[in-house]
């Protein structure tokens, strides 16, 4: 059976991206997974400098799981899905992680826009997984 793989970043954009998935696994028959990635705040660079886990506090794996698990409850609620569907919480670069995710899907759909773009027409991850997935992409433009 087919799968689609919906990124899940918590914006609005990607509830978007789930309600338009749900419609289409159900006219193919296929099985939706909705995957979050979270990135470790201990990974980051800010201004130049690498930030230590000691200058932000550092996070376990179970809080960045509970993180990602929140998100996507509140996008699902958001896309009206209560059932129907598998999810799971990645910890690393949300487009090296998506693109691994659904290297054996049929179809990556995400939104135009994740929470961090300002006024791009397509956010950083969206552009990238464009350029590197191994399957088609659907990206769900702004509501407007």
């Amino acid at each position: 059976m087919e799968r689609i793989v919906v990124g899940v970043d918590g914006s609005a954009s990607s509830s978007r991206a789930i309600a338009w998935a749900k419609d289409e696994a159900e006219v193919r028959g296929a099985t939706l997974h909705l995957v979050c990635v979270v990135e470790d705040p201990s990974s980051w660079i800010g201004a130049g400098a690498v930030m230590t886990p000691t200058a932000i506090g550092v996070l376990s794996a179970e809080d960045l799981h509970a993180a990602g698990k929140a998100l996507i409850a509140k996008a699902t609620s958001a896309a009206g899905l209560d059932s129907g569907f598998s999810s799971e919480v990645l910890v690393g670069y949300p487009t090296e992680k998506l693109i691994e995710a659904s290297k054996d899907a049929g179809m990556l759909v995400l939104g135009s826009d994740g929470h961090r773009a300002k006024s791009a027409l397509l956010g950083s991850v969206a552009m990238h997984c464009v350029h590197h997935s191994a399957c088609p992409i659907v990206i769900l433009p702004k509501a407007p």
